[in-house]
């Protein structure tokens, strides 16, 4: 291929192209069996198909897939009722730039790109009709096709021959399953910033190959390794994929992506690194203006609620970073020892370093300043210990916690696994076998910002089973910093905008008495309420919310680095206040990270301890953080939840840890099919306090390349009397009846202020089962769920249930329904 060539096609790709009714090579047009009609979903009771102009399609229980004809639509009121789902999203394929409607169009090959019909295997695009259902995956196995992955929406990637692909675009011909059936074309698999840049053929680019592992993928790896110019990361297995970061000529490109089982090849970017005051922000313990702490005592408040100061009692915090204190377990930082004293055991479990320098020790302060905002144990008094106000500078959210560290980071501030076998996958495994169940992580890659990339489908997969060579599932929860490339949105870093992770914005904190090294002046450190202006915001790809919470991340105070040869070029402020060398300070999304990990650790031992949780889920502690928050009113807050910039709101831990009635599910619930529901039978347990119910789901990582990664997809409603709420809708802190079942979030909230009372049925809906949300267990499509319902009673209450709920029908004939009372409860 010439230069010239080479330029144009990348550029033709950065534009992308559509065509109505293009013709492509084994391309099965989609030809589904209601064609003209329009596809309607709804639940039982709303369509009647004995009418004429409405068919049932296939029905799942919940709800039913209906072809309405097209000029039934109106006179049925379909277009304004909300039960109904419908329209073109409905069939969208969201291939990273590629986003069309194969009902419609398909993407017109660029220029340099015709592709031939190899008889071996490749990978396959398909897209359902619907929802999907076992039984669908079940024919596309029958044809002799192996499914690779969902992509949204009710599409799938799988691996085929031509036999196989010749008997799914005649599924696809046939209408009724299978509505799309065509090649997964190479240039759906160029990363986003290689299809938007002009390259010179000559160029060298680093980059990372996502390949499947199959029987036959050596040939792919001799393939690759004969065009590539060197090897930063080599091949490193990631469910069912295998990811290598290479050098490569330009050129080589196009022949790469070429290859029948090469996913994804996108352009390589490094990672970067990203108080009683903040402690008692995040307690709840507030000023009467909500715009800082009220007083100190956060310390005595812990100890009061009966908290354990035994660190083995805690599951290990792994503070991923820049190192640790001197490089040494006793770290040469009193604060991290049992009580704060440095005779009594230090709290650190182990120093992992990962990096090719020598030891474990942290010289820029990064990662000692954020395990010290995390455990940090100080009850010394006086200057320099104390600040103007009595608040102590290095007491931590969890001063009695068990910490551990891994070093990414080396001296330079580079992120470096030469000693974890150059991959994140070597080095989380390595934690979770020293101990670790809860990560810390306070770096990205703002060069990832917008894709859904191979980090974040690590982390996503890292939740569930932190060491794949294991049998079963090992979990794991990761906690990261969103970032600090706000005020804009769509600025999440990656692996940030991982589904699983739990990710942690900025607010402002409340110590306006200096500018700080990295410009934060006072008016960015002076009232709580207000979200900082550098804090990532979402949404993150596929419209997900993004963070969950916010914490303070300005001026915040801790332990310096007690390293021989610390510097503090990785902090604000090497030394805060200016004469004394104990403290650092600094601000960031870095640093609420680990004041939210801290939180997290106190909240898993509360679980454990206190609501008998035996080991609570990741997706357990993020619905129960989530679930105890404070809404925030100041500066680029005040929205409507959950948003881009506070996500559910800033941790509560006075609420977290209060005496309100529960009821919690923890992954004992799993959905095996669409149209599946759980449900929930309570009543409000105290009218005086607010009712907030939660749900969270570990869901199956998301395919590098989508521009959504989104793949089952379960929805939370709560009646509470005769009014229903959906998760998610909401009008600023609390939720509003009406509107249309989220489906881009793992995580659902349903939040009503003080003064509800009566009966409460909280439902649970697997509207799509398309993926291994339960990987080692049951069959390829399952998914389980955490939920929290604050505020709820033990027993139902009283109630008196129209069936159907909504009473209405969308027919021109009568309509009957019953009242039922069933049996209570308590």
């Amino acid at each position: 291929m010439t230069l010239k060539a080479f330029r144009l096609v990348l550029i033709l790709i950065g534009v992308g192209g559509l065509a109505a009714g293009a013709a492509a090579s084994g391309y099965a047009p989609a030809a589904p069996r209601f064609a003209g009609w329009r596809k309607v979903i709804a639940p039982p009771g709303v369509l009647d198909p004995s009418q004429s102009g409405v068919r049932l399609w296939h029905d799942y229980g919940a709800f039913a897939l209906y072809a309405v004809a097209a000029s039934e639509v109106e006179p049925l009121g379909l277009l304004n009722d909300e039960r109904i789902r419908s329209g073109d999203e409905f069939d969208t394929l969201y291939l990273d730039a590629y986003t069309f409607n194969p009902l419609r169009e398909t993407p017109a090959t660029p220029d340099g790109w015709a592709e031939t019909s190899p008889e071996g295997f490749r990978l396959h695009l398909i897209q359902f009709v619907g929802p999907i259902k076992d039984e669908w995956l079940a024919q596309v196995r029958a044809a002799g096709a192996t499914p690779v992955h969902y992509l949204a929406n009710h599409g799938y990637l799988v691996w085929a021959d031509a036999a196989a692909r010749a008997r799914l675009d005649a599924l696809a011909r046939a209408g009724d399953v299978v509505q799309y059936s065509a090649p997964y074309r190479p240039y759906f698999k160029l990363g986003r910033t290689l299809r938007l840049r002009a390259v010179s053929a000559g160029d060298t680019i680093t980059v990372t190959v996502q390949m499947l592992r199959h029987p036959g993928q050596a040939l792919t790896e001799a393939f690759i390794a004969a065009r590539r110019s060197g090897i930063v990361a080599p091949w490193s297995a990631v469910g069912g994929y295998q990811n290598a970061t290479l050098r490569v000529p330009a050129a080589a490109l196009p022949e790469i992506v070429a290859r029948p089982d090469v996913i994804w090849v996108g352009e390589y970017f490094p990672y970067e690194l990203l108080d009683e005051v903040q402690t008692q922000i995040l307690a709840g313990h507030l000023d009467a203006a909500r715009a800082g702490p009220s007083s100190p005592g956060y310390l005595a408040w812990l100890t009061g609620l009966g908290f354990s100061q035994d660190p083995s009692d805690y599951a290990i915090v792994d503070i991923t970073d820049s190192g640790l204190g001197d490089g040494t377990l006793d770290t040469g930082d009193p604060t991290l020892h049992r009580l704060g004293e440095a005779a009594e055991p230090t709290r650190v479990a182990y120093l992992l370093n990962c990096t090719g320098d020598a030891d474990g020790r942290d010289v820029g302060g990064h990662g000692h300043l954020n395990a010290s905002i995390a455990f940090g144990y100080d009850a010394r008094s006086g200057a320099p210990f104390k600040d103007a106000d009595g608040f102590s500078r290095g007491l931590g959210v969890n001063p009695f916690g068990r910490l551990a560290a891994t070093r990414l980071f080396n001296g330079l501030g580079q992120g470096n696994l030469d000693r974890c076998g150059h991959a994140l996958s070597v080095m989380v495994r390595q934690s979770y076998l020293n101990g670790a169940r809860i990560l810390s992580n306070s770096w990205g890659c703002p060069g990832c910002v917008g894709a859904y990339g191979p980090d974040s489908q690590f982390y996503d997969y890292a939740v569930r089973d932190a060491d794949a060579q294991a049998a079963g599932n090992q979990a794991v929860t990761a906690v990261f910093a969103a970032g600090n490339n706000g005020p804009g949105g769509n600025s999440i870093n990656t692996p940030s905008n991982a589904k699983n992770i739990i990710t942690v914005g900025g607010t402002e904190s409340d110590r306006p008495t200096w500018t700080d090294g990295c410009g934060q002046g006072p008016g960015d450190a002076d009232n709580a309420m207000d979200i900082v202006g550098f804090s990532s915001r979402g949404p993150a790809p596929g419209g997900r919310v993004k963070p969950e919470v916010v914490a303070p991340a300005a001026h915040i105070q801790g332990a310096a680095s007690t390293a021989p040869d610390y510097i503090g070029n990785s902090v604000c402020d090497q030394y805060l206040p200016d004469d004394q060398t104990t403290f650092a300070a600094s601000s960031g999304t870095s640093h609420s990270t680990p004041a939210v990990s801290g939180a997290v650790s106190l909240i898993d031992y509360w679980l454990r301890n206190e609501l008998n949780v035996a080991a609570p889920s990741p997706a357990m502690l993020k619905a129960y953080l989530i679930a105890h928050t404070t809404y925030l009113t100041g500066t680029t807050a005040n929205d409507t939840l959950p948003s881009p910039n506070q996500g559910f709101g800033l941790p509560d831990l006075t609420a977290a840890f209060d005496a309100a009635s529960r009821r919690l599910v923890d992954q004992t619930v799993v959905f095996d099919n669409s149209g599946e529901t759980y449900t929930l039978t309570t009543a409000v347990a105290d009218a005086s306090k607010p009712l907030r119910i939660v749900l969270a789901y570990t869901d199956q990582p998301g395919a590098v390349g989508a521009s959504a990664p989104q793949v089952n997809d379960l929805n939370l409603s709560v009646r509470v009397g005769s009014t229903t709420y959906l998760g998610n809708r909401f009008a600023g802190r609390w939720s509003v009846a009406g509107g249309a079942a989220d489906t881009a979030n793992n995580v659902e909230a349903v939040f009503l202020p003080a003064g509800a009372t009566g009966a409460v049925t909280v439902t649970v809906t697997a509207f799509n089962i398309a993926g291994d949300g339960v990987p080692a267990f049951g069959d390829s499509a399952d998914q389980d769920f955490a939920l929290v319902c604050y505020n709820c009673a033990q027993t139902p209450g009283f109630e008196v249930v129209a069936a159907p709920a909504d009473q209405a029908v969308c027919t021109t004939a009568s309509a009957a329904y019953t009242v039922q009372l069933p049996a209570t409860g308590g």
